[in-house]
């Protein structure tokens, strides 16, 4: 799948999505080769945190897969003047549960 996200970006940016260069990165050096100019964009399985968005100083786009897992929540929201069990994964939880 990262193979065909490097070509759909390739295809959106530069019109033809054979002009994209793959080099492979070990975990370890994921941010750096990012920070260092030695790549343009990272398209591996790894998981948004505040830390990475703002001490590694990256800008994550929306997420493009999700694996399943996290945590089920529930919350309770008043609509109609009812109580609702809202459930959900933790992500969705946090928009919708504030």
């Amino acid at each position: 799948m990262d193979i065909d996200i490097g070509r759909s970006v390739a295809a959106a940016v530069f019109g033809d999505k054979d002009k994209v260069k793959f080099k492979s990165v070990n975990w370890a050096q994921s941010f750096t080769s990012i920070k260092s100019g030695a790549g343009d964009l990272l398209s591996k399985g790894m998981t948004w945190t505040l830390s990475r968005d703002t001490i590694q100083g990256l800008d994550f786009l929306d997420a493009y897969f999700y694996d399943g897992q996290g945590w089920l929540f529930c919350c309770w929201k008043i609509i109609g003047g009812w109580p609702i069990p809202i459930f959900g994964h933790t992500n969705f939880l946090r928009i919708f549960c504030k």
